[in-house]
């Protein structure tokens, strides 16, 4: 997973730092001054994380980017639903893409971005799914549509049907949007140019001018996400505030049993030993005479010494008994003999 943390900020300035944990477990954190070498730090990331490129990490790769262009931001960019690894089963190489995913998704504050090709079936896109799974009233999953410039002709009305939120209805609707291709990539084309190159391209085509604004461009989809994920915090904060409270009672109530620790004095020291011990010594002989009760459970160590001392006499007897040799003595179980063990249990204790 790629943990994206954008931050904006008032100077022309650009700032990134990425940090992740390397496969033996060495914890890297560089700064990357070139947006250009994004990419690059990334893949090396991958690779210290990784066995090799078709190897999967479930721990995150965290890409932290400041610039007076973005928009205050933090998205996860999961993996996709592996089918092949040569490590893995199919079978079990889809399931771990699948838990990693749910791992995330499941979360109730978390915004869920189900990524779409527009030239495939979006009946069949098992992410789809997955997001229903855990929100099956979609009030928290937003459809991104990509790839509409690889629509082939005469399907641009299915694309549209999607968008317009008629064939799998969203709650929060679909944004569709053009990113750099690979050759953009490959050439290093600026971001501006090709944000640019986006928004004329759908005020442009036949069938995609005739969607709204808060409909398309990649601009439309960061604005849309920081809106919903204001939202979902603002309603999930009461939670947190309650979280927190019981959090700090029970840390409050765990400090209160460790007391304030060891006095720096040597003759408070000694005091303090005595007293541990002191206290130590009454509660056991109060645990021991079954006086005490433990806050979880009742521990008394009376009435497990009468039980055995009862299951002592009764062994006896039926020692005795076996052995012919052996005169019986009937009033072994209940004699004074034996009420003096069982009043002198406590003491052995």
């Amino acid at each position: 997973p790629l943990q994206l943390q954008l931050r904006s900020r008032k100077d022309n300035l650009w700032i990134a730092r990425i940090a992740y944990k390397a496969l033996d477990g060495t914890s890297i954190e560089r700064e990357i001054k070139d947006p250009h070498a994004v990419e690059t730090e990334i893949r090396t990331a991958q690779t210290k994380m990784t066995r090799d490129e078709k190897d999967i990490s479930e721990h995150p790769i965290v890409l932290t980017v400041e610039s007076k262009d973005l928009v205050d931001l933090t998205l996860i960019d999961l993996p996709g639903i592996a089918r092949y690894n040569k490590h893995y089963g199919s079978e079990q190489v889809s399931q771990m893409t699948k838990k990693l995913i749910q791992q995330y998704i499941e979360r109730k504050e978390v915004i869920i971005l189900v990524v779409v090709p527009c030239h495939t079936d979006i009946e069949t896109i098992e992410a789809l799914a997955l997001a229903e799974a855990v929100d099956p009233q979609h009030n928290r999953t937003i459809g991104v549509l990509t790839f509409p410039d690889l629509v082939n002709r005469g399907a641009e009305r299915t694309v549209m049907d999607i968008v317009n939120n008629h064939t799998i209805p969203l709650t929060k609707g679909y944004v569709m949007m053009k990113c750099r291709s690979q050759e953009d990539i490959a050439k290093n084309k600026p971001l501006a140019d090709s944000l640019r190159d986006e928004d004329l391209f759908f005020k442009t085509h036949p069938h995609y001018r005739a969607l709204s604004r808060d409909q398309f461009g990649s601009q439309t989809l960061g604005k849309k996400l920081s809106i919903e994920l204001f939202s979902s915090i603002r309603e999930y904060v009461p939670v947190m505030l309650r979280e927190v409270q019981e959090k700090l009672v029970w840390l409050q109530q765990e400090l209160e049993q460790m007391g304030k620790g060891a006095p720096e004095n040597p003759d408070e020291r000694r005091r303090t030993l005595v007293n541990l011990l002191t206290n130590f010594c009454d509660n056991f002989c109060r645990v021991a005479s079954g006086q005490h009760r433990h806050h979880k459970k009742e521990i008394r160590l009376f009435a497990l010494c009468r039980k055995e001392c009862e299951q002592l006499a009764d062994d006896i007897v039926a020692l005795v008994a076996r052995d012919e040799h052996c005169v019986v003595d009937d009033d072994i179980d209940g004699s004074s003999e034996y009420d003096d063990v069982e009043n002198d249990s406590v003491e052995y204790a």
